[in-house]
């Protein structure tokens, strides 16, 4: 968490992708690698990152559909 911290600090003082950061730390090369076009497009566009926010909201609707009986 704390180099994926420092490296999001880099690409912004240097005004690169996080991408590109990455690529070039020998550290992280290993997990790039396996990372599918993707997971690796979030890192070039962080705003395409939603998590599991999908599965949790199904979650929260499918409770309160039951609480309230719809």
């Amino acid at each position: 968490h704390e180099k994926v911290r420092m490296l999001t600090l880099l690409a912004r003082k240097e005004d690169l992708s996080l991408e590109s950061i990455v690529a070039r730390d020998g550290e992280l090369a290993s997990y790039l690698e396996r990372m599918s076009p993707q997971q690796r497009s979030v890192l070039s566009d962080p705003s395409l990152y939603t998590g599991i926010v999908i599965e949790k909201v199904r979650n929260v609707a499918s409770h309160w559909k039951q609480e309230l009986s719809l």
